[in-house]
């Protein structure tokens, strides 16, 4: 995951990053971030089963493992994005969402739909 958001800063794209964790899981998240030298990354933790909605606005892309977590987003941000793993696989995934496999596969989404396409 770190190297692709390196690969998104330096082709010029701004990161926030919004997660459910607080307290010290948050910091945990932080302490990474700030190891990795990605410190200057906006990090808002918004609590457990709240909605990000309200804390993505402004966001061009957002891409989560939670689909409860991305369908209250729909129309709130342009690009969102599942991160499909074995645990969510049965999902039916709303027109305003697509699935991705890997970091590598939303890097190629981003500079497609972001870069390619403009």
């Amino acid at each position: 995951a770190l190297f692709y958001l390196y690969l998104l800063m330096e082709d010029g794209h701004n990161l926030k990053i919004v997660t459910s964790r607080t307290e010290q899981m948050l910091e945990a998240a932080r302490g990474i971030l700030q190891s990795n030298g990605l410190g200057h990354l906006m990090i808002e933790g918004i609590g457990y089963g709240l909605s990000k909605r309200e804390a993505c606005q402004g966001v061009d892309v957002y891409v989560d493992d939670d689909l409860e977590k991305l369908e209250p987003i729909i129309g709130a941000v342009p690009h969102l994005y599942l991160f499909t793993w074995p645990w969510n696989l049965h999902e039916v995934v709303p027109k305003g969402i697509e699935s991705v496999k890997s970091w590598y596969s939303l890097y190629q989404e981003i500079f497609y739909e972001l870069e390619v396409r403009a």
